[in-house]
């Protein structure tokens, strides 16, 4: 399925609600070469079905085409997927489209253009190369924002580096390829380390096949000029298997995800459709009562990787000897004295007070209406919580599995967490308030003993401190229930990698609750 696992992020983060970038002189190199003939794969067309722990989400579909343009080829990549849910009864498909452009003679990209929809709403992005950056052009809430990543080695040699490895005929275990994935929904990109495993033989279609099994570890670039950790742990490790003809044939990809080669007519067959609580939420050992109301909580917990836990005044991990972990949450306190930003105050947030794709917080409808909600109230704390109520009476709850955005979300009047938490941290960045998203996991009383679901909030910046609110719940002060495990909510990087690989691998339970 080439390289269909990394838009995966994308869709999966709507429904979950190293090294340094290269310089342009670097990116593009001279003639293309490979240890085999890459020019085999143009004009595959392959299909692909998409699967939740085991049960069918969704269908992918790719193709390789070669073009002359100007007397040059340019290799065409094209990926679909289509992904299908349910939610508190309320079933929903999200798809994507994208078209990855680059010359056959360097594999330097020459441009990206992909859509995501979920139903009326839609998003847009173009990415063209411009010097040391790529151009990035993304079009959410009907409202275009450009943008310039800085410049990553996301080249042809990137889409193909699984197959690369695999047609290697001396291949073995431990041959690595390092290559870089842009990312444009998410500002970013990622470094991606494919690993051969080692070679076997398995059943496809009922034939037995030699395959290659290759792991590919995903990494946070740093930002530009900033020196990567030394041995960092991946964000998530996907293994996929590849047979001799090139072909991704299966592989588990983020946490609860796979994909497995089908026939068109199997892959776009569904005949059932996955419910998001059910396949991936977090299963708790007993059921927790006025999960609302709590001030504190005590779990232990399994299967989290240390690189993804956050520890600040409200959560706190301590490692236990049989190497679980002892999680203490509490509900935030709020400062006595919460006056006007300083201006230190604003410039080392000035990251929180400004408008981004998916947070149009200048627009005159998001402006007019923080205004007209905050009125006079001087106190920051109070006028978030003017604006958490405001989004907690006004929009409707209902499941959407998009990439939430502010204008959107005020135009429809509904979504889930992901919307409500957008449009809240819109306003309060209008409203000169800093504020940011959160993704993690948050209580649900779904389930035999309650669980913890995917769930984005808010936080905001008031005396002194980062400050959780959830509007989806409307709290102005988040229970003790919130698991925060990425800051910049699901459109980040961080937040979607970390948080959709997680589920699926944690064990909870409770110790005690007050």
């Amino acid at each position: 399925m080439r390289r269909l696992r990394l838009p995966i992020l994308v869709l999966a983060a709507a429904f979950l609600a190293a090294g340094s970038p290269a310089r342009a002189e670097e990116a593009a190199g001279p003639k293309f070469t490979y240890p085999f003939d890459w020019k085999k794969l143009v004009g595959t067309d392959e299909w692909g079905g998409l699967y939740m722990a085991g049960k069918k989400c969704g269908w992918m579909h790719s193709t390789i085409k070669l073009e002359t343009r100007d007397g040059k080829e340019v290799l065409i990549y094209r990926a679909e997927m289509r992904m299908q849910m349910k939610y508190q009864g309320i079933t929903a498909e999200a798809g994507s489209d994208s078209r990855h452009e680059f010359s056959a003679e360097t594999g330097e990209l020459l441009a990206i253009e992909s859509r995501m929809t979920t139903g009326p709403l839609v998003t847009n992005t173009r990415v063209v190369p411009d010097g040391e950056f790529f151009r990035c052009t993304l079009t959410a809430g009907n409202k275009p924002v450009e943008s310039k990543i800085p410049r990553c080695k996301y080249n042809l040699e990137a889409v193909l580096a699984a197959q690369e490895l695999a047609a290697k005929p001396d291949a073995q275990a431990g041959d690595k390829l390092v290559v870089e994935m842009l990312l444009p929904e998410t500002g970013g990109a990622v470094r991606v380390e494919s690993t051969v495993k080692g070679r076997k033989t398995v059943v496809f279609r009922g034939v037995p096949t030699e395959v290659t099994e290759i792991a590919e570890a995903i990494y946070k670039l740093p930002p530009a000029g900033e020196k990567p950790p030394e041995n960092p742990a991946p964000l998530a490790v996907s293994l996929v298997k590849v047979d001799g003809a090139g072909r991704m044939i299966e592989g588990q990809l983020l946490g609860p995800f796979s994909f497995r080669m089908e026939s068109k007519e199997d892959a776009k067959r569904m005949d059932v459709v996955s419910d998001v609580m059910l396949n991936t939420a977090v299963q708790l050992d007993k059921p927790i009562a006025n999960s609302r109301g709590l001030k504190e909580a005590v779990l232990k917990v399994t299967g989290m990787p240390e690189d993804s836990q956050v520890n600040d005044r409200r959560q706190k991990f301590e490692k236990q000897a049989d190497g679980s972990w002892l999680l203490t949450l509490k509900t935030d306190a709020v400062a006595a004295r919460r006056g006007a930003l300083s201006d230190d105050e604003k410039k080392k947030l000035a990251a929180f007070l400004s408008p981004t794709a998916f947070l149009q917080s200048e627009d005159p409808k998001i402006t007019k209406l923080a205004a007209d909600t905050v009125g006079e109230e001087q106190d920051p704390y109070l006028a978030a919580g003017l604006l958490c109520d405001w989004v907690f009476k006004n929009i409707r709850k209902e499941f959407t599995p998009a990439l939430s955005n502010a204008l959107d979300t005020l135009a429809t009047r509904k979504g889930d967490c992901g919307e409500h938490t957008a449009l809240f941290v819109a306003l309060c960045r209008a409203a000169g308030i800093p504020a940011r998203e959160v993704a993690g996991l948050a209580y649900t009383p779904a389930g035999a003993g309650g669980s913890l679901g995917g769930h984005a909030w808010g936080e905001v910046y008031v005396g002194g401190e980062w400050v959780s609110m959830d509007p989806t719940f409307g709290e102005k002060l988040a229970d003790a229930l919130h698991l925060k495990i990425a800051e910049g909510g699901m459109s980040g990087v961080d937040g979607l990698i970390r948080l959709a690989d997680l589920l699926g691998k944690l064990k909870v339970e409770v110790v005690s609750v007050k």
